[in-house]
C-alpha cells in the first residue's frame, strides 16, 4: 500500500506541473529550491541527523511577501507546510515530507534601539548573530543555550536560557511580533493590538501563523559575565547534588547553576555544574565559592569572561548532522530519592555526548502566573533533561532507548512532563501535557487564526472543532 505522505507527495508533483512550478520560479526564482536541484540534498537537512524528509520545495524567504506566496502555494497544491527558523528542532519541524518548506534563514536582522532597550529580529535570526548585536551595546535578553538555536522556535515553544531566573523565558520577553497568517493578513500582535494572538505565541509554538519579526525586551548585562564550569568527580555525586540543592534554595534570581552528568574531554565521567552570575561579579564571587564547596573541584573554569564566548560554550558537541534524542520533564523539587534515581539512570551513559541535566528553575520565569501567557510550566523547582547526541545510526535503538528509559524512571517525582520544544512526535496527549491548563483557549484561537490546521508540523494544536478527536500518545 502506497502511504499517505507518498500518495500526498506524487498529486502534489502533479498539481505542480508547468504551471506552478513557472510560478515558484517567478516568484522565488533561484530561491526556490526543488529536487533535482544540486543544493537540494543539503537544503532539506536540520540539524538532527535522524530526520531524513523530502519537501515538494524549499523556499528560502526573505520578507512577508514571499512568505504569503509560499502559503498561497501550499494552500493550492495542498500540501503541509514546515516553517524552519534555525533548523533546530530536535523532532525535525523545520522539514516535511511532501510539502512546502517555508525558509526564514535569510530573514536574519537584528536591528537593536539601545536608548529603549528593545530588539527587532528576523524570524531566521539565530541566537549567536542575536546576541552579538545586543552585546555591542552591553544588553542581552534569555535566549538558548546553543547558539546556533533559531529564536523563532525557541521563543515561540517557551525559551529557557541563562537568563531565565533573572529576566523570565524567552517568551516572557516577546513584546510584539509581526505574523503572516494563512489567509494571507499580515498581522502585529502586542498587549494592545490582536491581544489573544500575542498571547498565543508567548508559548504556544508556530501554530497560529509564521512569525517573521519579534521584538524583545533588552536588560543590561555584560559584556562581561562571571560565568564557566565547575567539575566534580563522580563518586561524590550525591553529595555534591545535595549540597547543589541546598546553595540554590536561598540563591538570588541572578544565579543560574546546571548540573550536568556527563563527560570530561580525557573521558573520565563527571558532574559538571555550569552557571552564570547575571550581576556584578563582585556580588556573584560568593556564591561561585559556595557553589565551589559542593565538593572537591576536579577542574574549576569560572572566571569573567564575555557573554557571547559563553553563549558559545555549548555549541562543541552540538553541531549540524548529527544525530539527538531528548526527553525532559518539570521536577517539583529535587529529593533524595529523586537525586538517587538520577545518579542511576547515568550510570551508563550510551555516548560521549549522552547528558542528564538538572536545571534549578524558578526566579522571574516562576512569578509569571501560569494562564498569563500560553507557556503553563510556572512552578515548579527544576527540570530535568535527558538529552544523547550520537554518530552512528546502528547506535540509535541504545541512545532511544537510554533516554526513554530514564524518563521512564523519573516518573514519580515529575510534576510535568512535558516541554513542548524538547518534545518528539508523540501524539495529542503528551501535546496537550504541554500546553496544560492553556491547552483548550490555545485550540480556540488556533480555530481563529487557522481553522484548517495548514500549520501542522508542529507541536500541533488541533483547532477547537477537532480538539477532543484522535487522541494518541505514542513513546
Amino acid at each position: 500500500m502506497v502511504s499517505a505522505v507518498a500518495a500526498n507527495l506524487r498529486e502534489a508533483r502533479t498539481a505542480v506541473g508547468s504551471r506552478s512550478t513557472a510560478a515558484l520560479a517567478r516568484c522565488f526564482g533561484e530561491r526556490a529550491i526543488l529536487p533535482g536541484d544540486p543544493r537540494y540534498e543539503a537544503a532539506r537537512r536540520v540539524w538532527n541527523g535522524m530526520i531524513d524528509r523530502r519537501p515538494l520545495a524549499v523556499l528560502r524567504c526573505t520578507g512577508n511577501e514571499d512568505v504569503r506566496a509560499a502559503l498561497d502555494f501550499a494552500a493550492e497544491v495542498d500540501v503541509p507546510v514546515a516553517v524552519r527558523g534555525g533548523g533546530h528542532s530536535v523532532a525535525g519541524h523545520g522539514v516535511v515530507d511532501g510539502g512546502i518548506v517555508i525558509d526564514l534563514s535569510p530573514m536574519a536582522t537584528v536591528t537593536v534601539d539601545p536608548s529603549n532597550s528593545i530588539a527587532d529580529a528576523g524570524g531566521g535570526t539565530q541566537w549567536g548573530e542575536f546576541d552579538a548585536a545586543t552585546q555591542r551595546h552591553g544588553l542581552a535578553t534569555t535566549g538558548g543555550l546553543i547558539s546556533h538555536t533559531g529564536i523563532s522556535g525557541l521563543t515561540l515553544g517557551g525559551g529557557f536560557g541563562w537568563l531565565t531566573r533573572k529576566h523570565g523565558l524567552s517568551c516572557d520577553n516577546l513584546i510584539e511580533a509581526e505574523v503572516v497568517c494563512v489567509d494571507g493578513r499580515v498581522l502585529r500582535a502586542s498587549p494592545e493590538e490582536n491581544a489573544e494572538l500575542y498571547w498565543a505565541l508567548r508559548g504556544g509554538g508556530g501554530n497560529f501563523g509564521v512569525v517573521t519579526r519579534f521584538r524583545y525586551r533588552l536588560h543590561h548585562l555584560g559584556p562581561n559575565v562571571l560565568c564557566g564550569t565547575i567539575a566534580f568527580a563522580r563518586a561524590s555525586t550525591r553529595d555534591v547534588l545535595r549540597r547543589y540543592r541546598d546553595v540554590m534554595a536561598t540563591a538570588p534570581d541572578e544565579l543560574a547553576a546546571y548540573m550536568t552528568f556527563g563527560t570530561l574531554p580525557d573521558g573520565e565521567r563527571a558532574i559538571v555544574l555550569t552557571t552564570l552570575y547575571a550581576g556584578p561579579a563582585e556580588d556573584g564571587a560568593g556564591w561561585m565559592e559556595r557553589l565551589r564547596r559542593c565538593g572537591t573541584p576536579l577542574a574549576d573554569l569560572v572566571a569573567s569572561r564575555p557573554y557571547t564566548d559563553f553563549q558559545k560554550s555549548l555549541d562543541g558537541s552540538q553541531y549540524a548532522g548529527r544525530r539527538a534524542y531528548w526527553k525532559s520533564s518539570f521536577l517539583s523539587g529535587l529529593s533524595d530519592e529523586a537525586i538517587d534515581m538520577a545518579i542511576t539512570c547515568a550510570a551508563e551513559l550510551p555516548a560521549r555526548d549522552a547528558i542528564l541535566n538538572i536545571e534549578r528553575y524558578g526566579g522571574a520565569a516562576s512569578r509569571v502566573p501560569p494562564e498569563a501567557t500560553a507557556f503553563p510550566h510556572r512552578d515548579s523547582e527544576y527540570l530535568i533533561n535527558i538529552m544523547s547526541v550520537w554518530d552512528d545510526p546502528e547506535r540509535d535503538g541504545a541512545n532511544v532507548g537510554w533516554a526513554r528509559e530514564s524518563w521512564a524512571a523519573m516518573a514519580p517525582f515529575v510534576q510535568s512532563r512535558s516541554y513542548s520544544n524538547f518534545l518528539g512526535d508523540e501524539g495529542q496527549s503528551r501535546v496537550r501535557e504541554a500546553f496544560g491548563v492553556n491547552f483548550d483557549r490555545l485550540a480556540t484561537i488556533k480555530a481563529r487564526f487557522d481553522p484548517g490546521n495548514r500549520l501542522c508540523v508542529n507541536q500541533n494544536i488541533v483547532p477547537t472543532s477537532g480538539a477532543m478527536t484522535n487522541i494518541e500518545e505514542t513513546k
